[in-house]
């Protein structure tokens, strides 16, 4: 994921080093949401990059926040790649638990 803009050279994109506040981030006990933010800065503009995970959820929420203190317009487009494995498991992946008899 990542930011786009027509100077491709001036927006955080995959390749973006993004800098963490800390080393390590822990939902703790009695906690239901953490946010981990990541940092980048280019050219008077910092992107920050939040990861957002709620207790008892397996998705992950995204949130791009844009400070622009160029002075310029900054317009940007926020774009997502995903990938797949290569190859292709012979049985469902709910079915690999499964002893082969039971499938």
């Amino acid at each position: 994921t990542g930011l786009t803009t027509r100077d491709k050279d001036s927006a955080p994109n995959h390749r973006a080093r993004f800098t963490a506040a800390a080393d390590a981030y822990r939902l703790r006990a009695g906690q239901d949401r953490l946010v981990v933010p990541l940092t980048w800065q280019g050219g008077g503009v910092t992107v920050t990059k939040q990861f957002v995970l709620e207790r008892g959820r397996y998705d992950i929420d995204l949130v791009f926040r844009v400070e622009n203190g160029s002075g310029a317009p900054w317009p940007s487009a926020c774009w997502a790649a995903g990938a797949r494995p290569k190859t292709s498991p012979a049985r469902p992946a709910w079915l690999r638990s499964l002893p082969a008899s039971a499938a």
